[in-house]
C-alpha cells in the first residue's frame, strides 16, 4: 500500500499526483478489487460580480455517507477512503452544477461500467442543472494471476469547471430582439429589422451597391425645410403628458382661411401652402334705371357685384 500523500495548499501550480489511482488491492474474503484516489481539487469559478467567492476549490468525496479524499488518518473512519473497482470500469469525478455552471456541493468519486456522457448545464430559461463526469482512470484487470492496468486520464489538477454559457435576456417587456438560445449548437438567435416595402420613402437607410454590412443600422431623419418651413415636425417625449408620447407629429402652418363672396381673392403661398387669403369685391353693386325713348317705360337693371341679378320694366305714369 502507498502511504497517504503529503497535503499542501494549491499555490498556482498543478500537483502532479492529484487524482492519481493508487493502493490497488484484492480482498480475498470479499473477492473484490479496491483502490484509492489521491486527493485532488475541483475548481469552481463564479463570474457574478456579487459572488462571495469568485473561485472556490472543492474536495471530492467517496461513498455514502461521504468521506473526503483528503480524510485525515485520525478521522473516524480514518484515512483515505477506498472504492470498489472491476475490469473495464472507469473512475470518474462527478460534478453537479447549477444552470449557471456553479458548483454548490462537493463533487463525488464514482465508478461506472460504461462511458458516462453526463448533462451539460444550460442557462436560465432552460434551467438545466449540470451533471458532469470527468474521467480519471480506465481500469483493466486480466490474466491469471491477475494483472491490473491503470490508464490514467486526469493528469494532475485541479479539475477546472468554467461557466462558459452566457445568459442573455430581453428587458422592458416590449418587442423582443432576442428570440432565444438554440441549445443544439449553443447559439443565440436575434430577430432582424424589416423595412416594409410599400409606397413612400424608406425610413431605414438601405445599403448601397458598393457598401458592406457595417456595425450599425442607419435610420433616416424626418426634418422641416430649412427656410420658411410651413410643414412642422415635432415629437412628444416620454416625459410629456398625454397619450401621444413618442409620436412624431407632422402638422401644417396653422393658417385656416376661407373665401367669402368676393369675386377676386389674393393668395399668398409659402412652401406650397396658403399663408394668407384676401377676398376682394369687384364690379357694380346697385340698380340702374334706364328710360326708353318714348318716355313710357323704364328698364330697371339690378347688379350684385357686377352681375345682373334682376330686370324689371316699369310703366311711367
Amino acid at each position: 500500500d502507498v502511504p497517504p500523500p503529503r497535503q499542501r495548499p494549491i499555490t498556482g501550480g498543478s500537483e502532479p499526483l492529484q487524482f492519481k489511482i493508487y493502493g490497488v488491492r484484492y480482498d480475498t474474503e470479499a473477492e473484490k478489487w479496491f483502490c484509492k484516489v489521491r486527493p485532488g481539487w475541483v475548481r469552481s469559478r463564479n463570474p457574478d460580480s456579487e459572488a462571495e467567492e469568485t473561485i472556490k476549490d472543492w474536495m471530492p468525496t467517496v461513498g455514502d455517507p461521504p468521506v473526503p479524499l483528503n480524510n485525515p488518518p485520525d478521522a473516524d473512519p480514518p484515512g483515505a477512503p477506498e472504492i470498489e473497482i472491476a475490469d473495464g470500469q472507469t473512475v470518474y469525478c462527478r460534478v453537479a452544477t447549477t444552470p449557471k455552471g456553479i458548483i454548490e456541493e462537493a463533487p463525488k468519486i464514482e465508478v461506472a461500467d460504461t462511458p458516462e456522457a453526463g448533462v451539460h448545464f444550460q442557462p436560465p430559461g432552460e434551467d438545466v442543472e449540470g451533471d458532469l463526469y470527468f474521467p480519471l482512470c480506465n481500469i483493466t484487470i486480466e490474466g491469471e494471476p491477475a494483472v491490473v492496468t491503470l490508464e490514467q486520464i486526469q493528469q494532475g489538477g485541479p479539475i477546472d469547471v468554467v461557466p462558459n454559457l452566457p445568459e442573455m435576456k430581453n428587458i422592458g417587456n416590449k418587442r423582443e430582439l432576442l428570440k432565444g438560445r438554440v441549445a443544439a449548437g449553443d447559439t443565440y438567435d436575434f430577430r432582424t429589422i424589416e423595412q416594409i416595402i410599400s409606397r413612400g420613402e424608406e425610413i431605414i437607410k438601405p445599403l448601397g451597391a458598393e457598401e458592406e454590412e457595417g456595425n450599425t443600422i442607419k435610420w433616416k431623419r424626418i426634418a422641416e425645410r430649412e427656410t420658411q418651413p410651413q410643414v412642422k415636425v415635432s415629437t412628444k417625449d416620454e416625459g410629456d403628458p398625454g397619450s401621444e408620447q413618442g409620436v412624431i407629429i407632422i402638422e401644417g402652418n396653422d393658417v385656416d382661411l376661407g373665401a367669402t363672396a368676393g369675386f377676386v381673392a389674393n393668395f399668398e403661398c409659402r412652401d406650397g401652402l396658403v399663408t394668407s387669403l384676401i377676398d376682394v369685391p369687384f364690379g357694380l353693386d346697385e340698380t340702374i334705371i334706364v328710360t326708353d325713348g318714348c318716355g313710357t317705360f323704364t328698364h330697371d337693371f339690378t347688379f350684385d357685384k357686377g352681375l345682373l341679378t334682376a330686370y324689371a320694366q316699369t310703366a311711367i305714369p
